[in-house]
């Protein structure tokens, strides 16, 4: 037998990780594109 909680309590560790990375990492995406997007509309 495995016990249940620890292995819930591991899942949420991932998930908040992966939450925290995901919000980290998503307003860098966010502005480098719309960094390049107004870059491709200075050309044009």
């Amino acid at each position: 037998m495995f016990d249940v909680s620890t292995d819930l309590e591991h899942f949420v560790d991932i998930c908040l990780i992966k939450i925290r990375c995901f919000l980290y990492i998503f307003p860098l995406l966010l502005f480098r594109c719309s960094k390049a997007f107004s870059g491709v509309i200075f050309i044009y």
